[in-house]
């Protein structure tokens, strides 16, 4: 299958609504490991902070995906 040389428009749309929601969701981990760590909840802080590493590398993945199709991502 020969594959086209960039990704439609209406396609990269849709994937750089993932990866916004996926920063949203890291950002909002982040938010909550520092909270807790201000507040004494240490074990909680090491779980959102890895949750908030996990949604970082589910964005990488995004990006990723649309530079190997020669897309500039839009990172919010």
């Amino acid at each position: 299958m020969i594959k086209p040389e960039k990704l439609s428009k209406e396609v990269v749309a849709i994937l750089n609504h993932g990866m916004h929601k996926e920063y949203d969701h890291m950002l909002a981990y982040r938010g909550a490991a520092n909270w807790c760590n201000n507040n004494g909840f240490f074990k909680a802080a090491e779980y959102f902070a890895k949750e908030a590493g996990e949604e970082f590398g589910h964005a990488k993945k995004y990006q990723d995906f649309m530079t190997d199709w020669n897309v500039t991502p839009e990172i919010p």
